[in-house]
């Protein structure tokens, strides 16, 4: 597949996922605002601190949890798929639901289409 047909194909999907979105009754997507790259710290004990970011993302992580908009899934699910990674990341994917293997694992990305989306981002 050609760089031009991905692109086409990737527009149409994120037409379709907010189409998606605004059915779910999702009325606004934040902007992220470009954040500084982070120091590694050498100070273990103030690496382990939590930052406001990290508590924001907690009380978000809960308050996914307890959703039962979608009453099939919040019956039927084990439990939710909030997210993994660096809070700070300039860049953020989101999945629409989550397969057998991430709702096992309770990590996003990591079932056969994850691979496949690592595979993608590392040869780009």
């Amino acid at each position: 597949m050609n760089r031009q047909t991905q692109e086409t194909n990737l527009r149409q999907s994120l037409a379709q996922k907010l189409e998606d979105l605004k059915r779910a009754g999702v009325t606004h997507l934040g902007r992220a605002s470009p954040q500084p790259p982070i120091a590694a710290s050498s100070n273990a004990e103030e690496a382990s601190q939590p930052n406001d970011l990290d508590g924001d993302l907690t009380i978000l992580a809960e308050e996914v949890a307890a959703c039962d908009r979608c009453q099939e899934l919040a019956t039927s699910r084990n439990q939710t798929v909030f997210g993994a990674g660096n809070p700070h990341a300039r860049v953020c994917f989101l999945g629409e639901a989550p397969g057998a293997e991430e709702g096992r694992q309770g990590k996003p990305f990591v079932g056969r289409a994850g691979k496949l989306l690592t595979d993608i981002l590392e040869k780009n």
